[in-house]
């Protein structure tokens, strides 16, 4: 439910445009104990169990906090003027780039402690209802 657009191919030479991230999904939850068969390539790719079902995979230091901090730099904003909001173990490196650094209740252990807060969960609109206090602390 992430992508808009999905397209199974049989090689990867089917692929004709640059991508940015690889997904691995197994169905029974084992990605813990998939990633270290892919110990090899730690040095040449970004890999990170982001859900018990789901590896990603992209190049070494592209992850969601380091596009955090583009997007700081772009729009001259601090760490203390950013929000950021996670669930899995691919936002840990998320929560270092901001001062308002939220993990889900529903989140992994290892995320809830590199946030600074802990919110609600994914499915009773935490996020938006987060927001929305912090914005009216505000004022």
């Amino acid at each position: 439910m992430s992508y808009a657009y999905v397209v199974q191919v049989e090689t990867f030479t089917e692929v004709l445009h640059d991508f940015v991230k690889i997904s691995l999904f197994d169905i029974k939850g084992r990605c813990p104990q998939i990633k270290p068969h892919l110990a090899a390539y730690f040095d040449k790719a970004y890999i990170v169990v982001s859900e018990d079902a789901w590896i990603d995979i992209a190049d070494v230091g592209v992850h969601k906090g380091h596009t955090v901090e583009i997007l700081q730099q772009r729009l001259g904003v601090s760490a203390e003027e950013t929000m950021v909001f996670g669930d899995g173990l691919n936002d840990i490196e998320l929560m270092t780039r901001a001062t308002w650094s939220f993990a889900m209740r529903n989140a992994f252990d290892e995320t809830k402690q590199a946030a600074r807060f802990i919110t609600g969960y994914n499915d009773d609109d935490a996020v938006m209802t987060t927001i929305e206090q912090v914005l009216k602390l505000q004022q």
